[in-house]
């Protein structure tokens, strides 16, 4: 004879959890958890989880491989692109590609191998389009807590990501698309 469980209840907003009320503890928790005192990361009196929230900027490492992907999609209108393979080193070093994402500037494709974690393909959005073409100004921050985000700040565009040390108009031009751009990498 099997035994039935019931499905765990969930915590409800307001709800309480013990001694402790979970609207009360988000309330603490977001007020701590940017700028935690004495270097001590907070944890939750609830879950008991540790609860930090990073700050994520979008910087020039993710600006020049947002560059790289919106001129590897006009040459190749509407498809994705396998970033392990083919982007070049300078997007696969900087790690933080996937990051774009946060600002809806890029698109993972669906991953139809159940062998797979993720498809590693991608694609540019309209919005990171308008971004590169330099049309958009965006947040330069996101404020992320397990993977959400919470909120942001600040103000910027695709030049001010940049930087001092890189040169749009330069990044930008056509004849810049270099053999190492147009080169797909062997697969490991």
């Amino acid at each position: 004879m099997s035994t039935i469980t019931a499905p765990p209840v969930p915590i409800v907003f307001g709800e309480e959890h013990g001694d402790v009320l979970i609207r009360d503890e988000r309330e603490r928790l977001h007020s701590v958890m940017w700028d935690p005192p004495d270097d001590k990361i907070p944890r939750c009196r609830c879950c008991k989880r540790k609860v930090r929230g990073y700050p994520r900027a979008l910087n020039s490492g993710m600006a020049r491989s947002l560059i790289w992907l919106a001129r590897w999609s006009r040459m190749q209108p509407g498809e994705y692109v396998h970033v392990p393979t083919q982007a070049p080193r300078f997007v696969l070093r900087s790690r933080e590609f996937d990051k774009l994402e946060h600002w809806a500037f890029i698109v993972r494709k669906e991953n139809e191998d159940e062998t797979k974690r993720e498809s590693g393909e991608w694609a540019i959005t309209e919005r990171g389009v308008s971004f590169v073409s330099h049309k958009l100004i965006v947040p330069s921050h996101v404020l992320m807590y397990n993977n959400e985000i919470l909120g942001t700040y600040g103000e910027t565009d695709i030049v001010m990501s940049l930087g001092e040390h890189f040169n749009y108009q330069s990044l930008m031009s056509a004849h810049n698309i270099t053999d190492e751009d147009k080169k797909p990498r062997k697969k490991k």
